[in-house]
Protein backbone atom coordinates (compact mmCIF):
# COMPACT_ATOMS: atom_id res chain seq x y z
CA UNK A 1 0.00 0.00 0.00
CA UNK A 2 2.92 2.35 0.69
CA UNK A 3 4.30 1.66 -2.81
CA UNK A 4 0.90 2.31 -4.35
CA UNK A 5 0.78 5.65 -2.57
CA UNK A 6 3.82 6.71 -4.66
CA UNK A 7 2.17 5.33 -7.77
CA UNK A 8 -0.79 7.65 -7.37
CA UNK A 9 1.64 10.39 -8.41
CA UNK A 10 2.93 8.25 -11.27
CA UNK A 11 -0.53 7.67 -12.68
CA UNK A 12 -1.33 11.36 -12.24
CA UNK A 13 1.63 12.10 -14.51
CA UNK A 14 0.45 9.53 -17.06
CA UNK A 15 -3.12 10.85 -17.34
CA UNK A 16 -1.60 14.34 -17.48
CA UNK A 17 0.43 13.19 -20.49
CA UNK A 18 -2.79 12.08 -22.21
CA UNK A 19 -4.29 15.51 -21.49
CA UNK A 20 -1.24 17.22 -22.99
CA UNK A 21 -1.34 15.11 -26.16
CA UNK A 22 -5.05 15.79 -26.66
CA UNK A 23 -4.55 19.50 -25.98
CA UNK A 24 -1.86 19.72 -28.68
CA UNK A 25 -4.19 17.89 -31.09
CA UNK A 26 -7.24 20.02 -30.19
CA UNK A 27 -5.79 23.26 -28.75
CA UNK A 28 -9.21 24.79 -28.16
CA UNK A 29 -9.74 22.52 -25.16
CA UNK A 30 -7.46 23.01 -22.13
CA UNK A 31 -5.17 20.33 -20.70
CA UNK A 32 -7.21 20.21 -17.48
CA UNK A 33 -10.47 19.57 -19.35
CA UNK A 34 -8.86 16.77 -21.37
CA UNK A 35 -7.40 15.46 -18.12
CA UNK A 36 -10.83 14.94 -16.58
CA UNK A 37 -12.21 13.54 -19.85
CA UNK A 38 -9.43 10.95 -19.70
CA UNK A 39 -10.10 10.15 -16.05
CA UNK A 40 -13.86 9.81 -16.58
CA UNK A 41 -13.35 7.64 -19.70
CA UNK A 42 -11.09 5.23 -17.80
CA UNK A 43 -13.58 5.13 -14.92
CA UNK A 44 -16.49 4.38 -17.24
CA UNK A 45 -14.67 1.52 -18.95
CA UNK A 46 -13.59 -0.12 -15.69
CA UNK A 47 -17.01 0.47 -14.13
CA UNK A 48 -18.76 -1.11 -17.12
CA UNK A 49 -16.29 -3.99 -17.20
CA UNK A 50 -15.66 -3.70 -20.96
CA UNK A 51 -12.16 -5.01 -20.71
CA UNK A 52 -12.00 -7.25 -23.80
CA UNK A 53 -12.85 -4.45 -26.25
CA UNK A 54 -10.16 -2.11 -24.92
CA UNK A 55 -7.64 -4.94 -24.71
CA UNK A 56 -8.11 -5.94 -28.35
CA UNK A 57 -8.12 -2.39 -29.70
CA UNK A 58 -5.12 -1.35 -27.58
CA UNK A 59 -3.05 -4.35 -28.65
CA UNK A 60 -3.75 -3.65 -32.34
CA UNK A 61 -2.98 0.06 -32.15
CA UNK A 62 0.13 -0.38 -29.97
CA UNK A 63 1.36 -2.98 -32.47
CA UNK A 64 1.26 -0.40 -35.27
CA UNK A 65 2.77 2.30 -33.03
CA UNK A 66 5.65 -0.06 -32.24
CA UNK A 67 6.30 -0.64 -35.95
CA UNK A 68 6.27 3.15 -36.43
CA UNK A 69 8.83 3.48 -33.62
CA UNK A 70 11.15 0.96 -35.26
CA UNK A 71 10.79 2.73 -38.61
CA UNK A 72 11.84 6.01 -36.96
CA UNK A 73 14.95 4.37 -35.49
CA UNK A 74 15.90 3.13 -38.97
CA UNK A 75 15.23 6.58 -40.50
CA UNK A 76 17.33 8.17 -37.76
CA UNK A 77 20.46 6.96 -39.55
CA UNK A 78 19.74 9.34 -42.42
CA UNK A 79 19.60 12.44 -40.20
CA UNK A 80 22.21 14.53 -38.33
CA UNK A 81 21.32 12.49 -35.22
CA UNK A 82 22.55 9.17 -36.66
CA UNK A 83 23.80 6.65 -34.09
CA UNK A 84 27.23 5.04 -34.44
CA UNK A 85 28.90 2.14 -32.67
CA UNK A 86 30.73 4.48 -30.25
CA UNK A 87 27.36 5.79 -29.02
CA UNK A 88 26.17 2.23 -28.37
CA UNK A 89 29.36 1.24 -26.55
CA UNK A 90 29.30 4.37 -24.36
CA UNK A 91 25.75 3.54 -23.36
CA UNK A 92 26.89 0.08 -22.27
CA UNK A 93 29.85 1.33 -20.22
CA UNK A 94 28.04 1.20 -16.83
CA UNK A 95 29.16 4.74 -16.00
CA UNK A 96 26.48 6.83 -14.36
CA UNK A 97 26.73 10.33 -12.85
CA UNK A 98 25.54 10.36 -9.24
CA UNK A 99 22.79 12.92 -9.79
CA UNK A 100 21.09 10.63 -12.34
CA UNK A 101 20.67 7.73 -9.92
CA UNK A 102 17.07 8.69 -9.11
CA UNK A 103 16.20 8.43 -12.81
CA UNK A 104 18.06 5.13 -13.14
CA UNK A 105 16.10 3.65 -10.23
CA UNK A 106 12.88 4.91 -11.77
CA UNK A 107 13.73 3.46 -15.19
CA UNK A 108 14.61 0.18 -13.49
CA UNK A 109 11.08 0.07 -12.09
CA UNK A 110 9.26 1.44 -15.15
CA UNK A 111 10.80 -0.24 -18.19
CA UNK A 112 9.66 -3.73 -19.01
CA UNK A 113 7.69 -5.50 -16.30
CA UNK A 114 7.84 -3.91 -12.84
CA UNK A 115 6.89 -5.22 -9.44
CA UNK A 116 3.29 -4.09 -9.67
CA UNK A 117 2.71 -5.81 -13.04
CA UNK A 118 4.16 -9.03 -11.63
CA UNK A 119 1.81 -8.79 -8.66
CA UNK A 120 -1.19 -8.04 -10.89
CA UNK A 121 -0.51 -10.83 -13.38
CA UNK A 122 -2.09 -13.61 -11.23
CA UNK A 123 -5.36 -11.62 -11.11
CA UNK A 124 -5.53 -11.59 -14.90
CA UNK A 125 -4.67 -15.30 -15.04
CA UNK A 126 -7.69 -15.94 -12.84
CA UNK A 127 -10.02 -13.65 -14.82
CA UNK A 128 -8.87 -15.09 -18.14
CA UNK A 129 -9.58 -18.59 -16.85
CA UNK A 130 -6.14 -20.20 -16.42
CA UNK A 131 -7.04 -21.56 -13.00
CA UNK A 132 -10.60 -22.39 -14.09
CA UNK A 133 -9.40 -24.56 -16.97
CA UNK A 134 -6.85 -26.24 -14.72
CA UNK A 135 -9.62 -27.25 -12.32
CA UNK A 136 -9.66 -27.80 -8.58
CA UNK A 137 -6.44 -29.42 -7.36
CA UNK A 138 -6.51 -33.19 -7.49
CA UNK A 139 -3.91 -35.86 -6.88
CA UNK A 140 -4.14 -37.28 -10.38
CA UNK A 141 -1.97 -37.40 -13.53
CA UNK A 142 -4.72 -35.60 -15.48
CA UNK A 143 -4.74 -32.59 -13.15
CA UNK A 144 -0.94 -32.37 -13.12
CA UNK A 145 -0.91 -32.47 -16.93
CA UNK A 146 -3.47 -29.63 -17.13
CA UNK A 147 -1.61 -27.57 -14.50
CA UNK A 148 1.75 -27.96 -16.25
CA UNK A 149 0.11 -27.11 -19.55
CA UNK A 150 -1.18 -23.79 -18.23
CA UNK A 151 2.16 -23.10 -16.55
CA UNK A 152 3.70 -23.40 -20.04
CA UNK A 153 1.20 -20.78 -21.22
CA UNK A 154 2.48 -18.51 -18.45
CA UNK A 155 6.04 -19.13 -19.65
CA UNK A 156 4.93 -18.06 -23.14
CA UNK A 157 3.34 -14.92 -21.64
CA UNK A 158 6.59 -14.04 -19.89
CA UNK A 159 8.88 -14.67 -22.87
CA UNK A 160 6.65 -12.84 -25.35
CA UNK A 161 6.22 -9.81 -23.08
CA UNK A 162 9.99 -9.73 -22.49
CA UNK A 163 10.64 -9.54 -26.25
CA UNK A 164 8.01 -6.83 -26.76
CA UNK A 165 9.03 -4.52 -23.91
CA UNK A 166 12.74 -4.94 -24.68
CA UNK A 167 12.34 -3.97 -28.35
CA UNK A 168 10.00 -1.06 -27.58
CA UNK A 169 12.12 0.26 -24.71
CA UNK A 170 15.37 0.15 -26.69
CA UNK A 171 13.86 1.84 -29.76
CA UNK A 172 12.27 4.60 -27.69
CA UNK A 173 15.48 5.10 -25.71
CA UNK A 174 17.64 5.34 -28.85
CA UNK A 175 15.34 8.03 -30.31
CA UNK A 176 15.38 10.02 -27.09
CA UNK A 177 19.12 9.69 -26.50
CA UNK A 178 19.98 10.65 -30.08
CA UNK A 179 17.51 13.46 -30.76
CA UNK A 180 16.67 15.01 -27.39
CA UNK A 181 20.16 14.71 -25.94
CA UNK A 182 21.56 15.97 -29.21
CA UNK A 183 19.29 19.02 -29.03
CA UNK A 184 19.88 19.53 -25.30
CA UNK A 185 16.16 19.29 -24.52
CA UNK A 186 14.61 17.80 -21.39
CA UNK A 187 10.91 16.77 -21.42
CA UNK A 188 9.26 18.43 -18.44
CA UNK A 189 6.23 20.38 -17.27
CA UNK A 190 3.36 21.19 -19.61
CA UNK A 191 5.71 20.86 -22.62
CA UNK A 192 6.61 17.21 -22.00
CA UNK A 193 4.62 15.74 -24.91
CA UNK A 194 5.56 18.59 -27.27
CA UNK A 195 9.27 18.00 -26.61
CA UNK A 196 8.97 14.21 -26.89
CA UNK A 197 7.27 14.59 -30.29
CA UNK A 198 10.50 16.09 -31.67
CA UNK A 199 12.08 12.64 -31.58
CA UNK A 200 9.81 11.90 -34.55
CA UNK A 201 9.50 15.25 -36.32
CA UNK A 202 13.29 15.55 -36.44
CA UNK A 203 13.53 12.03 -37.85
CA UNK A 204 10.70 11.72 -40.37
CA UNK A 205 9.12 15.16 -40.65
CA UNK A 206 6.38 17.38 -39.24
CA UNK A 207 3.64 14.92 -40.22
CA UNK A 208 5.05 12.37 -37.78
CA UNK A 209 4.01 14.59 -34.89
CA UNK A 210 0.36 13.60 -35.18
CA UNK A 211 1.20 9.91 -35.45
CA UNK A 212 3.21 10.30 -32.25
CA UNK A 213 0.35 12.16 -30.55
CA UNK A 214 -2.08 9.40 -31.50
CA UNK A 215 0.37 6.78 -30.26
CA UNK A 216 0.93 8.70 -27.02
CA UNK A 217 -2.79 8.82 -26.30
CA UNK A 218 -3.13 5.10 -27.08
CA UNK A 219 -0.17 3.97 -24.98
CA UNK A 220 -0.72 6.27 -22.01
CA UNK A 221 -4.50 5.81 -21.87
CA UNK A 222 -4.24 2.02 -22.13
CA UNK A 223 -1.71 2.17 -19.27
CA UNK A 224 -4.07 4.25 -17.12
CA UNK A 225 -7.03 2.03 -17.96
CA UNK A 226 -5.26 -1.27 -17.33
CA UNK A 227 -3.76 0.06 -14.07
CA UNK A 228 -7.16 1.21 -12.83
CA UNK A 229 -8.68 -2.17 -13.65
CA UNK A 230 -5.79 -3.99 -11.92
CA UNK A 231 -5.73 -1.65 -8.92
CA UNK A 232 -9.42 -2.25 -8.29
CA UNK A 233 -8.62 -5.96 -7.90
CA UNK A 234 -5.44 -5.61 -5.85
CA UNK A 235 -6.85 -2.93 -3.55
CA UNK A 236 -10.01 -4.99 -3.11
CA UNK A 237 -7.87 -7.94 -2.10
CA UNK A 238 -5.76 -5.80 0.27
CA UNK A 239 -8.80 -4.23 1.91
CA UNK A 240 -10.28 -7.71 2.28
CA UNK A 241 -7.10 -8.91 4.01
CA UNK A 242 -7.32 -5.93 6.35
CA UNK A 243 -10.94 -6.77 7.15
CA UNK A 244 -12.34 -3.55 5.68
CA UNK A 245 -14.53 -5.44 3.20
CA UNK A 246 -15.69 -9.05 2.90
CA UNK A 247 -13.63 -10.17 -0.07
CA UNK A 248 -15.53 -13.46 -0.40
CA UNK A 249 -18.83 -11.59 -0.78
CA UNK A 250 -18.98 -11.08 -4.57
CA UNK A 251 -21.58 -8.29 -4.21
CA UNK A 252 -19.41 -6.35 -1.75
CA UNK A 253 -16.36 -6.85 -3.96
CA UNK A 254 -18.16 -5.57 -7.09
CA UNK A 255 -19.45 -2.57 -5.16
CA UNK A 256 -15.91 -1.76 -4.02
CA UNK A 257 -14.60 -2.00 -7.60
CA UNK A 258 -17.39 0.31 -8.83
CA UNK A 259 -16.66 2.99 -6.21
CA UNK A 260 -12.90 2.60 -6.64
CA UNK A 261 -13.20 3.03 -10.42
CA UNK A 262 -14.62 6.54 -9.95
CA UNK A 263 -12.68 7.81 -6.95
CA UNK A 264 -9.11 6.92 -8.00
CA UNK A 265 -9.03 8.62 -11.46
CA UNK A 266 -10.26 11.83 -9.84
CA UNK A 267 -7.35 11.64 -7.36
CA UNK A 268 -4.93 11.14 -10.29
CA UNK A 269 -6.32 14.20 -12.07
CA UNK A 270 -6.21 16.40 -8.96
CA UNK A 271 -2.59 15.41 -8.24
CA UNK A 272 -1.57 16.39 -11.77
CA UNK A 273 -3.33 19.77 -11.51
CA UNK A 274 -1.60 20.46 -8.18
CA UNK A 275 1.91 19.39 -9.25
CA UNK A 276 1.96 19.96 -13.05
CA UNK A 277 5.23 18.03 -13.45
CA UNK A 278 4.38 14.74 -15.20
CA UNK A 279 7.99 13.60 -15.60
CA UNK A 280 8.79 14.04 -11.89
CA UNK A 281 5.52 12.35 -10.96
CA UNK A 282 6.25 9.33 -13.17
CA UNK A 283 9.82 9.13 -11.82
CA UNK A 284 8.53 9.13 -8.23
CA UNK A 285 6.25 6.20 -8.97
CA UNK A 286 9.09 4.41 -10.74
CA UNK A 287 11.22 4.59 -7.61
CA UNK A 288 8.46 2.90 -5.64
CA UNK A 289 8.06 0.20 -8.28
CA UNK A 290 11.81 -0.48 -8.30
CA UNK A 291 11.87 -0.87 -4.53
CA UNK A 292 8.87 -3.17 -4.73
CA UNK A 293 10.79 -5.47 -7.09
CA UNK A 294 12.93 -6.42 -4.10
CA UNK A 295 9.79 -7.59 -2.29
CA UNK A 296 8.76 -9.52 -5.42
CA UNK A 297 12.12 -11.34 -5.41
CA UNK A 298 11.49 -12.53 -1.85
CA UNK A 299 7.94 -13.63 -2.68
CA UNK A 300 9.12 -15.44 -5.81
CA UNK A 301 11.63 -17.50 -3.86
CA UNK A 302 9.13 -18.09 -1.06
CA UNK A 303 6.56 -19.55 -3.44
CA UNK A 304 9.16 -21.58 -5.33
CA UNK A 305 10.72 -23.24 -2.29
CA UNK A 306 7.97 -23.15 0.37
CA UNK A 307 4.57 -23.23 -1.35
CA UNK A 308 4.97 -25.05 -4.68
CA UNK A 309 3.82 -28.66 -4.82
CA UNK A 310 6.62 -31.12 -5.58
CA UNK A 311 4.68 -32.53 -8.51
CA UNK A 312 4.87 -29.11 -10.18
CA UNK A 313 8.56 -28.40 -9.60
CA UNK A 314 10.17 -26.66 -12.61
CA UNK A 315 13.32 -27.78 -14.40
CA UNK A 316 16.91 -26.78 -13.69
CA UNK A 317 16.86 -24.04 -16.37
CA UNK A 318 13.97 -22.31 -14.59
CA UNK A 319 15.78 -22.40 -11.24
CA UNK A 320 19.03 -21.07 -12.75
CA UNK A 321 17.19 -18.16 -14.43
CA UNK A 322 15.26 -17.49 -11.21
CA UNK A 323 18.47 -17.16 -9.20
CA UNK A 324 20.18 -15.01 -11.84
CA UNK A 325 17.14 -12.73 -12.04
CA UNK A 326 16.87 -12.47 -8.26
CA UNK A 327 20.56 -11.64 -7.81
CA UNK A 328 20.49 -9.00 -10.57
CA UNK A 329 17.38 -7.30 -9.20
CA UNK A 330 18.73 -7.26 -5.64
CA UNK A 331 22.14 -6.00 -6.78
CA UNK A 332 20.74 -3.17 -8.92
CA UNK A 333 18.13 -2.22 -6.31
CA UNK A 334 20.56 -2.11 -3.38
CA UNK A 335 23.28 -0.40 -5.44
CA UNK A 336 20.86 2.26 -6.67
CA UNK A 337 19.45 2.82 -3.18
CA UNK A 338 22.94 3.14 -1.68
CA UNK A 339 24.10 5.50 -4.45
CA UNK A 340 21.02 7.66 -4.01
CA UNK A 341 21.49 7.94 -0.23
CA UNK A 342 25.22 8.69 -0.68
CA UNK A 343 24.51 11.40 -3.23
CA UNK A 344 21.96 13.04 -0.95
CA UNK A 345 24.38 13.01 2.01
CA UNK A 346 27.22 14.49 -0.06
CA UNK A 347 24.93 17.22 -1.39
CA UNK A 348 23.70 18.03 2.13
CA UNK A 349 27.26 18.27 3.52
CA UNK A 350 28.61 20.54 0.78
CA UNK A 351 25.55 22.78 0.87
Amino acid sequence: LMVYFLQFFQMGGIVGGVGQALNITVPGVSVNVWLFVTAVSAALLVYSGRYRLIQNVSVLLIFFFTLFNLLCVAMLQYTPYAIDIENILSGLSFQLPGYTVIFAVSAFGLTGVGGDEIMQYPYWCIEKGYALYTGRKQDSPEWRKRAKGWIKIMYADAVFSMVVYTVVTISFYLLGAAVLYGRGEIPEGYEMIEILSRMYTETIGSGAKYIFLAGSVIVLFSTAFSCLAAWSRTFGDAFGRLGLIDYFDSRARKKFIAVFAWVVPVIWAVLYILIKEPVSMVVLGGVGTAMFLIVVVYVGFYFRYRRLSKDLYPGIIYDVLLWISGIVILTVGIKALWSGITELLISAVFK
